[in-house]
């Protein structure tokens, strides 16, 4: 037995319906609690090295007795989970391509300004700001096949070149351990600077340096923690 497109489209309407239905109970419950907050917040893998910590800690300062739950996701998955409400508010990069809802909004913070990350034996380790063009010749680590990783791709196909992949993963101690073997370089957030090992390097890079839209995805109408969330969202993507 199949379902019909329309079938599938019930099925995942009334999926999301269900899921809105059962975070506005739970909503409610937090009110005749006393108003405990109680929210899931999910973002990309490097968004946990400084910038998810950074929100978490001013909800602590906001309700010491908040319930936090963090969870990894990519952008559509982030939109998926909004609307299942599985998800108070996904921090993700914006891109061309993205999925649609008409009951979840994507709302932009700011962009964020992508560095180089080297060896600190590479030879323009000591520079004050690196052309990227003159990594042409480099191996490059980036992260698995998304929108992020395109950025890489693109920018380097934008300074002329074809950037020679050497190694893809999602996980930024992975990348910071593959630099310092020397096995290639990359481009990362500048949040990674909070937890930078020290035998690698941050470079800002000359202008025109690439950068990433960075946007919250939250439900509309976004309950009392999602826009918690967002505010301290906003707050924390203000670092540039």
């Amino acid at each position: 037995m199949y379902l019909t497109p329309a079938g599938k489209l019930v099925i995942e309407h009334a999926e999301a319906i269900r899921g809105r239905l059962r975070r506005l109970d739970a909503e409610l419950g937090e009110l005749r609690d006393g108003s405990r907050i109680s929210v899931v917040l999910g973002g990309f893998p490097t968004a946990f090295v400084g910038l998810i910590p950074a929100i978490v800690k001013r909800l602590r300062s906001h309700d010491p007795n908040a319930e936090i739950e963090l969870m990894r996701c990519g952008h559509d998955e982030a939109i998926d989970l909004v609307r299942k409400a599985d998800l108070d508010l996904g921090l993700v990069f914006a891109h061309a391509e993205a999925a649609a809802s008409p009951d979840v909004a994507t709302v932009d913070l700011g962009e964020e300004h992508m560095l180089a990350l080297l060896p600190k034996r590479h030879r323009y380790a000591g520079e004050a700001a690196v052309a990227l063009e003159s990594l042409r010749d480099e191996a490059w680590i980036i992260g698995a096949p998304d929108p992020s990783s395109a950025v890489i791709v693109a920018a380097c196909q934008a300074a002329g070149f074809q950037p020679r992949i050497a190694h893809q993963t999602d996980d930024p101690l992975a990348i910071q351990s593959l630099v310092a073997a020397d096995l290639g370089v990359s481009l990362t957030t500048p949040w990674l600077a909070a937890a930078l090992r020290r035998d690698v390097v941050l470079r800002p890079l000359t202008p025109p340096a690439p950068s990433r839209r960075l946007q919250a995805v939250v439900a509309m109408p976004a309950g009392p923690g999602a826009r918690l969330l967002l505010e301290l969202a906003h707050e924390v993507a203000r670092w540039d």
